[in-house]
Parts: structure tokens; sequence; C-alpha cells
């Protein structure tokens, strides 16, 4: 290969594999960092910028120089699986500018680009590669500090498998739901065998809306021409779940004008039911619970950091918060890593799991905050509806 500026390349892949032995060498307990991470491959190699493609599509790009060129793969996706398939780095050219990509891990392309007057030699690519392989390792033992990756996966995992059992087993309920009913129909009225087919019958029915909360799981909805309008949603679930036993303060503060979102109203609705659900039920001694909700255009790193597959656009934010104890860092961690998890007797746990799945199946978000003083504030990003589909800023990405 020619070189046709001189660079100090013993230099750089000297550099580069020490960057790959500190990558292998960190705990999985501890956040990469990416961004930071990607910067300093970029001055690694003298490149003018460095990024990586994660699952779904997402890229992640650092640059070191002015501007952003276009990335030769947006035109030609093939590129990606050529880079991703190989077993060291492949350069690919755009006019002037040059990328050199390498695999990281099996679902991750990394690469570090220039518009220097050079190629890239035979030990680059290949320091390049080692890098993506450690990039990869690192990332694949990573349980949390990047939602997109590890804890993520496992979520949806569990959403596959729970979505297939809630089919079965609304097939057997449904049989038994129907017997039941017939048996009511054969009993005296006031007979001891009544009472017991009446429990079974509530049982039964529990059963049944159980299961379709799981069919939810993961489910891509079919939206009507307009979406789903969240403040006639909202305006039923105001003031359900108050007893003249617990004292509870409810606060709306919804605009008007808020536009639909991309979901359906079935979604929305259980999305809702769960978040209050929750929010209630952490006011054992009463206390107060505030819905806010509000168009916006979350930033970079607040995409990166909501649970879900985010991508750049427009949402509805939608806040539920509780004057409750909180959650501590500990449980929090635990949340997403472990499917379910539930702290409080008789619960399944499926209320934020049903959450973040469905918001994960139509490119929302969700995020978990501390309330000033006390308390827990849920915060979730629904998109916002566009004839044609979510208002994103790009094409709309990991739809089936």
């Amino acid at each position: 290969m020619v070189i046709l500026q001189e660079r100090p390349v013993a230099e750089h892949c000297s550099a580069a594999l020490a960057l790959g032995s500190r990558l292998l060498s960190g705990t999985a307990t501890t956040p990469l960092g990416l961004d930071g991470f990607l910067h300093e491959l970029a001055e690694t190699f003298g490149a003018d910028g460095a990024g990586c493609v994660e699952p779904g599509g997402r890229t992640r790009r650092q640059r070191t120089a002015s501007g952003e060129p276009a990335l030769p793969w947006m035109e030609e996706p093939i590129l990606l699986t050529q880079a991703a398939e190989s077993l060291t780095a492949l350069v690919f050219s755009r006019g002037e500018q040059h990328y050199l990509c390498g695999a990281a891990g099996a679902d991750r392309v990394l690469w570090i680009e220039s518009a220097r007057a050079t190629a890239w030699n035979q030990e680059e690519t290949g320091a390049l590669a080692l890098v993506g392989q450690a990039l990869g390792r690192r990332l694949a033992l990573e349980d949390a500090g990047w939602p997109g990756h590890a804890g993520q996966q496992r979520l949806e995992d569990a959403v596959l498998v729970a979505r297939k059992l809630a089919h079965v087993y609304s097939n057997v309920l449904t049989s038994v739901l129907g017997f039941v009913e017939m048996s009511l129909a054969q009993v005296p009225a006031h007979s001891t065998l009544k009472r017991y087919l009446d429990v079974a019958f509530r049982g039964v029915q529990q059963g049944v809306g159980l299961t379709q909360r799981l069919q939810l799981l993961g489910c891509k909805a079919t939206l009507s021409s307009q979406g789903a309008m969240m403040l006639p949603i909202l305006a039923r679930q105001v003031g359900r779940r108050t007893t003249p036993e617990r004292k509870v303060e409810e606060t709306l503060d919804v605009p008007n004008d808020l536009p639909p979102v991309a979901l359906s109203s079935e979604q929305v609705t259980a999305i809702l039911d769960a978040l209050l659900d929750n929010a209630h039920e952490a006011l054992e001694r009463g206390g107060r619970v505030s819905v806010v909700a509000r168009v916006v255009v979350p930033g970079a790193e607040e995409v990166r950091e909501a649970w879900g597959r985010m991508s750049p656009g427009t949402f509805v934010r939608l806040d539920v918060s509780d004057t409750g104890p909180g959650m501590s860092p500990e449980k929090r961690a635990r949340l997403f890593q472990q499917p379910l998890l539930t702290t409080k007797p008789r619960h399944h746990g499926l209320g934020l799991t049903i959450v973040h799945s469905i918001l994960s199946s139509q490119q929302g978000g969700l995020q978990l905050l501390d309330n000033p003083g006390e308390g827990l504030t849920v915060r979730v990003f629904l998109p916002v509806f566009r004839a044609g589909g979510f208002a994103s800023t790009g094409e709309r990405r990991g739809q089936s």
C-alpha cells in the first residue's frame, strides 16, 4: 500500500495496542464512557475523528476536526456488513475522506476517519482490528453503564420468552374461563359451590388480564391515521386510585395542545397504568403524585442515557413523580438487569418491564430520576406521531 503522507505508524500502533490493553484490564462494572474512548481513539491514530455503529444502526461519533463528513455506509449499507465480517479492518473512501473500519464484537463496527492524503497500512489496520475486538469484549462484559447493551439485550430476551408464554396461557385460561362461566349458570345462587366458583372466576379473570398485559411486551402497534391522544387517556386515570384510607393528592400539568404520540391507545394506557400504580403504591401513608407532560427535543446525551431504543427526534416527555421513599442506587442498578424485579410482597414486577418493552419497540425511552428532597420520578419519552411515522430526524430504525 502506498503512503502518500508520512505518519508515525509505529507510534500509532503502539499507542493503539496500549489502548486495547486498558480496555481489557478495566472492570466490567465500571461504565466505559464510549464518547471519551472514541475521542481518545481518534487522537491515538492522529485521525480527524472516530465512531461506532451500535446495534439497531445508531451511530456514535466524535470529531477532533471541524465538520462531520457524510459516512460512506449511509448510501451503501453493505460496507458495514463487510467490515463486521472481516478479520481485519477495511478502508473505505468517500471523496477525500478515508475511513478505517473494523468489527467491535458481534454487533458493532468501529472506525477512524481522516481527510489527509494518505492510506492506512497493514500494521494500522491490524491495530484497529485488535482495538475493536477489545472494545467488543469489554462491552459484552458490562452489566451496567450503557443502557443500549447487555442489560437491554437481557430484557429483550426475557420479553420474547414472556410473550410466547403469555400466548400459550391465554389459550388455556380462555377454556377455563368458559367452563367456569357455564358452571356458574347451573348451580344454586346461594350454594357453597357458587361461592367457590365465584372466587375461581375472579381468579381466572385476573389471569386473563395478566396475560393480556404480557402480550403487550415488545409489541409494535398498528397505528391509526392520527396516532394516540394522551390527554383523554390521562383524564380517565385521574382519581381512579384514590381511596378514603389513603390520602393521595394528584396533580396534572398537561398542555391542551399536546400532540398525538406514535403508540396505540392500548399501549399508552398500559404505560400510564403501570406508572401511576407504582407511584400510588409507593405512598403507603399518603402523599402526592404529579403528572407533567411537555413536548421536547432531547439532546444527544439524554438520548444515549435513556433505557430503550431512542432515536433523535421530537417526543412527549411524561414525568410521573411521587413523594414516597424513592429507590436506592443499588436497587435501581438491578432494576433493568433482573426482569420482573420487585420489592413488594405479592407483586409480579411487571410494571416497569412492560413500560420499558413498549417504549423500546416504538423508539421511546425511560429514565429514573431522584426528586429534590424525596421520592422518585419516572420519565418516559413517547415519540410524537406524524403522518407517515415517528417524528425523527432520520430514517426510523429497528422496526420489523
